[in-house]
């Protein structure tokens, strides 16, 4: 079986910078730095433009991200709407307890890494 992998920079807004993996049916798109401002509307157009790309599950990993819970839960949804309608699933990664709390409530899948 054979894969394409591809990892691509992106742009960084100010204090956010992002990663794009992209493997079989599988995106990954990595935020490093802090959400806010002008990184809120890179990352959703970024999630809303591998929404509509992937056949399969789009991966946000916030892990390395200071970011509060209700901010991605806004970016998710918003990347949703643009991206409507998608033929793939959203995940987050997160170590952030808040942002796990936060996902949990909005019924957004998630992973929690120690």
């Amino acid at each position: 079986m054979s894969a394409l992998k591809t990892q691509i920079p992106t742009q960084s807004a100010r204090m956010l910078k992002t990663r794009v993996l992209a493997a079989d049916a599988t995106i990954t798109i990595t935020a490093e730095g802090r959400l806010s401002g002008a990184g809120i509307i890179r990352l959703m157009a970024e999630l809303a433009e591998g929404l509509e790309l992937c056949c399969g599950v789009v991966v946000l990993d916030v892990t390395a991200c200071q970011c509060e819970g209700n901010a991605v839960v806004s970016v998710i949804h918003e990347a949703i709407v643009q991206a409507a309608p998608a033929r793939c699933s959203v995940r987050v990664v997160t170590a952030d307890v808040d942002v796990a709390i936060a996902l949990d409530r909005a019924e957004i899948a998630r992973t929690m890494r120690s």
